[in-house]
């Protein structure tokens, strides 16, 4: 999860017992990068704000260049013939 800029990993067994609770700067990067990359199923996530923005690399490809919190990174995304994200 990231909430109030802080990420924080769980991983649990059925839900019952905790084998990671973990937090820190690097779980913080971390789940900011897995949030970033699971929005394609929240599209409105990846719409151009002031921390992420969209640069044409050609008709079937484009870097998705992201900024917040003094982090920075960059996703090469790939579309379909139908504009969809692969």
């Amino acid at each position: 999860m990231y909430i109030g800029n802080a990420g924080r990993l769980v991983v649990s067994i059925f839900a019952l017992i905790n084998i990671i609770d973990a937090t820190g700067e690097t779980y913080n990067k971390g789940e900011l990068l897995r949030w970033l990359s699971e929005s394609v199923w929240f599209s409105t996530n990846l719409l151009p704000s002031q921390h992420l923005h969209w640069i044409a690399i050609d008709n079937k490809t484009a870097k998705l260049s992201f900024n917040y919190n003094n982090f920075r990174l960059y996703f090469i995304v790939l579309f379909n013939d139908i504009e969809e994200i692969v």
